[in-house]
């Protein structure tokens, strides 16, 4: 595969993890603020949403890996999805264990992956923040500007 169609095919996958995380951060900010500006009273503290968030976002980078995992098995980079999702993760992550190697044609397709990766879990950190500031403000009567 040439480098321009591995290109091609990277920058498609940034542009839909991209879209999916946004997605999902509107959501998620705009559920905590429905919770939050309610006046009924839950079971749970507010302080436990910010779990049930990091669960989400943690199966939202799970879902936009397997994108990525999908696209090594399509380009016949792996032959089975365990090892080519197990890949995905560890270079989404940037853990990179590096025992799964890619062909020449691959490999910069992998690095884009990182790149994407940690890009969005830096964003899934801010979602956090931003939902612990809201809780922490909400339910301390600060005003939050």
């Amino acid at each position: 595969m040439s480098i321009s169609k591995t290109l091609i095919i990277s920058f498609f996958l940034v542009v839909l993890t991209t879209l999916i995380h946004n997605i999902a951060t509107r959501y998620i900010l705009f559920y905590i603020k429905k919770k939050l500006n309610s006046r009924k009273k839950y079971w749970w503290p507010p302080s436990y949403w910010v779990s049930v968030i990091v669960i989400v976002l943690i199966l939202i980078s799970l879902l936009e890996a397997s994108l990525w995992a999908l696209a090594y098995i399509n380009t016949g980079t792996f032959s089975t999805f365990e090892e080519s999702i197990y890949f995905s993760l560890v270079s989404f992550t940037t853990l990179g264990f590096g025992e799964n190697t890619l062909n020449e044609d691959f490999r910069l397709m992998a690095a884009i992956e990182a790149a994407n990766g940690i890009i969005l879990f830096g964003w899934s950190t801010a979602i956090v923040i931003a939902v612990v500031q809201r809780i922490f403000f909400k339910t301390n009567n600060v005003k939050n500007e």
